[in-house]
């Protein structure tokens, strides 16, 4: 079978293209060590390699995991530790803007690289208003929400709350998900 490509002719358009720093950017964006071959910290060589349009693919969009704290719990059973995530809140509408330094690392790191997106998301509400006290829901409480009602104003002012930290410190935020991949089916079934 031979297959023509018309490169004249437009089937989509993609507005962009990024990645997800969850579960991987907290790790790497630690790694301050120095790659000979490029003079450059391990982690700002991958930023680079990820989002530079020179040396690099050209990503231009990089989605943020704004954590649910299970980091400062210890709460929570997870098959890989680097899902257990950071939260800002110390208390009640109390940040702590020092928290999740190497995740932010790297996002600051892709929007110098030329991410001009960013997406903000969140996999679980902060704990404390969770409805099980866990930044995951249980076997038994698949395809249930984990946030009471009564706390949905206080999630939404602590996602806003990150929101405005991150566009006053330059960060081109363009989407806040509350809900991340809410049409995906988790555990099958």
């Amino acid at each position: 079978m031979q297959i023509k490509v018309d490169i004249n002719k437009t089937y989509q358009t993609f507005e962009g293209i990024g990645a997800s720093g969850a579960w991987w950017a907290q790790l790497v964006g630690g790694w301050e060590h120095i790659d000979t071959a490029s003079g450059l910290s391990v982690r700002d060589k991958i930023a680079e390699l990820l989002y530079s349009k020179d040396k690099g693919i050209g990503m231009n969009i990089y989605r943020y995991n704004i954590g649910g704290g299970s980091v400062h719990s210890g709460k929570g059973e997870y098959s890989q530790p680097l899902r257990a995530t950071e939260c800002f809140e110390v208390s009640a509408g109390k940040y702590d803007w020092n928290r999740d330094k190497n995740a932010v690392y790297m996002m600051k790191k892709a929007v110098e690289n030329g991410a001009d997106e960013v997406v903000l998301f969140v996999n679980s509400p902060i704990e404390r208003l969770t409805k099980n006290g866990l930044a995951h829901n249980k076997k038994y409480q698949l395809f249930h929400e984990n946030i009471s009602k009564k706390n949905y104003n206080e999630f939404a002012k602590y996602c806003l709350d990150v929101t405005e930290h991150f566009v006053g410190e330059g960060m081109p935020i363009k989407y806040l998900s509350p809900v991340n991949e809410p049409i995906w089916v988790w555990n099958g079934g």
